[in-house]
């Protein structure tokens, strides 16, 4: 049987503890001495229970955001538990192989598995190889929001580029709900390269009657995007209406340049909240300056 507990883990079982609670938090909150071939692979997830140890063993499902498909041969998955103010490697996966299973932890496509009999802290790294010129992709999200806007404001576009998983989804999705965000767009799906040392450009194309008119920045970096369990990447975009009439809605294409896997095109739209009479700007407007 399987229960879904909330950050996107799945205990796997017909038996789980009582008062079992989970804790996920980003890396950054307990920081390991990470290599510079190693990147965060997901957040750190406590579990928090009365019973400091299990009678039986839980198996436990982490999702991570390797590219496993893709680029399997070169990543290696670490599964890590916090001990004694230090984090023990207790799980890794073997290089040859696209999905590692011994006794107590197999590694699939999207997540890994292991069984405990005591409620720890883990986390999972990636450890790239280097040795080689080969390319290897981490799995990543982006999407565009907005908040309400009146006929004539600037419009602020927030695109956000996150890890493929449902923590990460579920902050950012936080985030947009304490300030009314709105969503724009579809979620696209971005393969980002962690060798490439690259930025992932943005570029702004089709803009009927809008006009950029400044961002911050036009571009995610790719320290960010390696890092991104630790700080979701954002980018704003502002928009101003360059028509003698004001438009009511927008419409706009993104494209993201992520060599060398391509380019991830997003498609953002929104209507603007019509005025009404007695604001400022609808007196000093002639209401034929007005779309329909």
């Amino acid at each position: 049987m399987e229960m879904k507990v909330p950050n996107g883990l799945t205990l796997n079982d017909e038996w789980t503890p009582r008062n079992l609670m989970l804790q996920a938090f980003p890396e950054a909150v307990l920081p390991d001495h990470l290599q510079e071939d190693e990147l965060p692979l997901s957040p750190v997830y406590k579990f928090v229970s009365r019973a400091m140890k299990l009678d039986r063993l839980l198996e436990v499902w982490i999702p991570h955001g390797a590219n496993i498909v893709l680029t399997g041969e070169n990543w290696s998955v670490m599964l890590k538990e916090y001990e004694n103010d230090s984090w023990l490697t207790v799980g890794k996966t073997s290089k040859s192989s696209k999905t590692q299973e011994s006794e107590n932890f197999v590694c699939k496509s999207n997540h890994v598995r292991f069984k405990t009999d005591h409620l720890s802290t883990f986390k999972l790294i990636g450890k790239i190889d280097t040795s080689k010129s080969t390319f290897v992709f981490k799995r990543m999200k982006v999407v565009a929001f907005c908040s309400e806007t009146r006929v004539g404001e600037d419009l602020v576009v927030r695109v956000y580029c996150f890890d493929d998983c449902e923590w990460s989804f579920e902050r950012m999705m936080r985030t947009e709900q304490k300030t009314g965000g709105r969503l724009m767009s579809p979620i696209e799906s971005v393969s980002f390269s962690v060798t490439s040392g690259k930025d992932v450009d943005i570029s702004v194309k089709n803009l009927a009657g809008w006009q950029m008119k400044k961002a911050s920045p036009l571009k995610f970096s790719y320290e960010s995007l390696r890092n991104s369990f630790n700080v979701i990447p954002r980018c704003d975009l502002v928009f101003q209406n360059c028509r003698k009439t004001l438009s009511t809605s927008i419409f706009v294409e993104m494209v993201l340049n992520h060599e060398p896997s391509g380019e991830t095109t997003i498609y953002a739209s929104a209507s603007l909240k019509k005025r009404i009479l007695g604001d400022p700007l609808v007196r000093a407007l002639d209401p034929e300056k007005v779309e329909e």
